[in-house]
């Protein structure tokens, strides 16, 4: 089962469990997130990890 990351400015990778983010985006969605907003720019998929790039807004 592949599972789903965020990656934030910083570069590192955390799971979506532990953010209370889902496990499916799309390019364009906006969360918040540590009391910020954020936007889905890119979705890869590296080695079993979905991995969401996301910009602060």
């Amino acid at each position: 089962m592949m599972r789903t990351y965020y990656c934030f400015a910083y570069g590192e990778l955390v799971p979506a469990e532990e953010i209370s983010l889902p496990t499916v985006a799309e390019q364009g969605d906006i969360f918040s997130c540590f009391g910020l907003l954020y936007q889905v720019v890119s979705e890869m998929r590296v080695e079993g990890k979905k991995i969401y790039q996301l910009k602060f807004i």
